[in-house]
């Protein structure tokens, strides 16, 4: 007999080697690819942005008889459609001004803010929730246009929750959307993650949902894009702990979300993110980018002084990024050096989102005591973001003149180059759905020091990292001594440490280990019931 092949769409703002911004990117590519591995039919939807890149694509095909009319806030919008594929992913692109004029997937760039100062680096985007309606209803007339709808519509994040109140809710197409069933996944129910709405009527004028739908999302005045999904879809999130704290009523980092949570009982399952170790395997330069190799599950962590050198000279000839030919500004520029850095020195790196949730003004104090205290110490930091937050870290940078580097915008060769060369990666995160970035330092030798919150609990105390409850600047300074000293008087115990910590991210936290226990298992429970 034959067995229909199961269909799930990824809707999603971003994709690895696409159109990038955060952890969201990761989850969609590596989910995607893997449950086509495992004989899904499987489509991943994404708007094509003005910033995205397409080196990783094949049978790039515009669909020029496909297009759709799409009205919000009493403007037409026309929509076209292409497709590719992407590592043997079917991709399809949703094409409209609205998100060709964007330089990057969420917030306004450099660029942006020289053509108008209104549009301030790092900010989100004014028309964001118009972006978001354009983009899901964009994906539901995608299937009226094709004639076919999927098994099940897998929504990431917030920005693209709503896309199952338009196909429960749309006259004109729920029957359609009948035997879809729908998954949203949470990967940051933080303040200013939610794209909240601010009023009922503001909801209305961007959504032309009725005013009776839109009331179960209300929530201190504001319409919540996950309360409202969690009637019309299963709701994940990227870890188990993560699940725990968000549904809290006291939880204090959702802004009202999970008392909104609580009260209605909406249950959140934690189904914790994995990640590609071949993506970032230092053994194999082709992926990892690294200019050497070396095996940490083997125990060879000989390349990492190379990579180290060589990382050295580039800040001693300074770092700098390119202007390209529509005059867009530098995605690079350093501050500080390592120039006369120490010749045994114990290198501490940060690489993320330069913004509060992070805990980078906390990473600022810790790491100037340290600095005064402990001669070897040496900080290296690479992101950007909030620009208050940034400046924090130039000045620090230039207070210790050859011992504190920052790095501001992203590279992904050099991000890796940073965390390869480094003996720490400090996570102060003031909260953490899930983290990957204690996952890469793992995968590469370079051993994570977390704040014991959300998904960094995933991290075994002294095992394969540190975990530490005091997130103040003088609990994490406290810290830090102690592994520096550990470093210099116990550099066995590490080196175990970093080699536990490789086989463990090797061995357990695949994408193959995730999707096969707990993804597929969801989507089959899901698609019986329906």
């Amino acid at each position: 007999m034959h067995v229909k092949q199961k269909s799930i769409w990824i809707v999603s703002r971003e994709y690895a080697g696409i159109a990038e911004a955060g952890g969201v990117k990761n989850v969609t590519t590596s989910l995607a690819e893997t449950l086509i591995k495992y004989g899904y039919d499987v489509k991943v939807f994404i708007p094509q942005y003005g910033c995205y890149e397409s080196a990783c694509l094949q049978n790039y095909t515009s669909l020029e008889s496909f297009y759709a009319k799409i009205s919000i806030t009493d403007e037409l919008y026309t929509v076209t459609y292409a497709q590719a594929e992407s590592a043997s992913v079917p991709i399809v692109f949703i094409k409209n001004h609205i998100f060709s004029s964007k330089n990057a997937v969420y917030t306004y760039t450099s660029f942006d803010e020289k053509i108008n100062p209104l549009h301030r680096r790092g900010l989100g985007h004014i028309d964001s929730h118009v972006m978001n309606a354009l983009f899901q209803k964009s994906v539901l007339e995608y299937a009226l246009l094709q004639k076919t709808a999927p098994d099940i519509i897998h929504c990431q994040d917030a920005a693209a929750s709503m896309l199952p109140v338009y196909a429960r809710e749309d006259i004109r197409i729920k029957k359609f959307f009948n035997f879809t069933s729908f998954v949203v996944t949470i990967h940051n129910a933080g303040s200013g993650y939610h794209h909240a709405y601010n009023s009922i009527e503001d909801a209305y004028r961007v959504t032309n949902l009725p005013h009776h739908v839109l009331m179960y999302g209300l929530s201190g005045g504001l319409v919540e894009p996950f309360v409202l999904a969690s009637k019309y879809a299963v709701l994940t999130t990227v870890s188990p702990w993560y699940a725990q704290e968000i549904i809290d009523p006291l939880y204090p980092f959702t802004d009202g979300l999970s008392y909104q949570f609580a009260r209605r009982n909406i249950n959140v399952s934690g189904i914790l993110n994995a990640i590609d170790y071949e993506r970032y395997d230092p053994a194999d330069i082709s992926k990892s980018l690294l200019c050497t190799s070396y095996n940490p599950l083997a125990g060879d962590f000989n390349g990492k002084a190379i990579i180290r050198s060589c990382f050295l000279k580039k800040t001693e000839k300074g770092i700098r990024g390119q202007t390209d030919h529509e005059g867009r500004i530098s995605k690079i520029e350093q501050f500080g050096s390592l120039s006369s850095i120490s010749s045994t020195p114990v290198v501490f790196a940060y690489h993320g989102r330069i913004v509060w949730q992070k805990g980078l003004e906390i990473l600022v104090h810790a790491a100037r005591t340290l600095l005064k205290e402990c001669e070897h110490a040496c900080f290296v930091i690479i992101g950007q973001g909030q620009p208050e937050i940034e400046q924090m870290h130039i000045d620090i940078s230039h207070e210790f003149e050859g011992r504190y580097v920052y790095i501001r915008g992203y590279e992904r060769s050099l991000a890796r180059e940073c965390i390869a060369s480094s003996d720490f990666l400090v996570l102060p995160s003031v909260f953490e759905p899930c983290g990957l970035e204690d996952f890469i330092g793992q995968i590469l030798g370079t051993l994570p020091i977390a704040h014991a919150v959300g998904g960094l609990k995933k991290i075994i105390h002294e095992k394969t990292g540190f975990l530490y409850e005091d997130n103040s600047a003088d609990g994490l300074y406290t810290v830090l001594k102690r592994i520096y000293t550990m470093f210099i008087h116990e550099p066995e115990t590490i080196l175990e440490m970093k080699k536990n910590a490789a086989l463990k991210v090797h061995e357990e936290f695949t994408w193959d280990a995730i999707v096969s226990k707990q993804y597929i298992p969801l989507y089959d429970k899901i698609i019986e019931k329906k």
